[in-house]
């Protein structure tokens, strides 16, 4: 990358423009318990996409001091000119604007998919549990592809699929498994983990700077997408209550709970209200 970074860049978008073409519209072929061919290797050029996205971030940040652990330091054997960067931080736009604006969405319309057939064919435990076992290997994913967003680079709807993902894979992915067939991911538990090391803090920072609506929509529009059947993202925000109020607990930073509820009222109740206050008005009392 810090020699020829135009070959890498080019292939690597060649290559994920090319399996997105394979997309048929269908997660899993009928009677079959992992995704189908199309969709492999779909995930597997967002994989590797995500991937060199991670070391073109890496080369970038450590060139331009903004590396949180590097900053400064001068990586052996590793001259990155100043063309040569500007390149890099081309190649990284593209690559992003690929993974955010064609596979995430891709993604997040497979767990859609995967909603609806557990809906179509409910009380059929063998579809729930292959469904939800597939959507935990696309929240995976779709982790990946967020992985080296900065703060600033952060916008609600990030947080809300970031804190979603993880917390869904927390609550349905059985871990440790050697196998596909016992629920084994396609992408490392080790990196899922690392994802979380990197992103843990820039999440923590992004929320605690939030007001208390931007706060409450976050991590309701979040506990929607845990607590579903595949832990789709569409229409979260319709389905989110709203009424919650969230506010940090103590203890390490990071912890967030519902602290109250806010009163709601029906449009008869504030009807009343109204004439009441209304009739106060025109009889003052003695």
């Amino acid at each position: 990358l810090h020699r020829t970074p135009q070959t890498i860049i080019r292939s690597v978008q060649a290559l994920l423009k090319g399996a997105l073409a394979l997309d048929t519209g269908e997660v899993c072929n009928i009677g079959e318990d992992d995704f189908s061919t199309g969709v492999q290797i779909i995930l597997y050029a967002a994989r590797l996409t995500a991937r060199v996205d991670n070391f073109i971030s890496f080369l970038v940040d450590t060139k331009t001091g903004c590396h949180p652990c590097l900053s400064g330091v001068t990586l052996r054997e590793v001259d990155i000119s100043p063309q040569c960067l500007t390149i890099l931080q081309l190649g990284l736009e593209t690559i992003r604007a690929q993974l955010h604006d064609e596979v995430a969405p891709l993604l997040k319309e497979y767990l859609a998919k995967l909603d609806r057939g557990v809906t179509e064919k409910a009380g059929d435990d063998k579809i729930l549990d292959r469904n939800s076992r597939l959507a935990c290997d696309l929240h995976a994913h779709h982790l990946l592809l967020f992985r080296n967003l900065k703060g600033s680079d952060l916008s609600c709807e990030d947080v809300t699929s970031i804190i979603g993902s993880f917390v869904f894979l927390t609550t349905r992915h059985t871990w440790n498994k050697g196998t596909r067939e016992k629920g084994k991911l396609l992408v490392p538990e080790t990196e899922i983990y690392e994802v979380l090391q990197v992103t843990r803090r820039r999440i923590i920072g992004w929320v605690r700077d939030q007001k208390q609506g931007i706060l409450d929509e976050v991590l309701q529009s979040a506990l929607q997408i845990s607590s579903s059947t595949t832990g789709t993202m569409q229409g979260i925000k319709v389905n989110a209550s709203g009424s919650d109020r969230w506010a940090m607990i103590a203890g390490p930073d990071g912890r967030y709970a519902v602290s109250s509820t806010r009163k709601t009222t029906t449009r008869s109740e504030r009807n009343v209200t109204e004439e009441e206050n209304s009739h106060s008005l025109s009889h003052p009392s003695m």
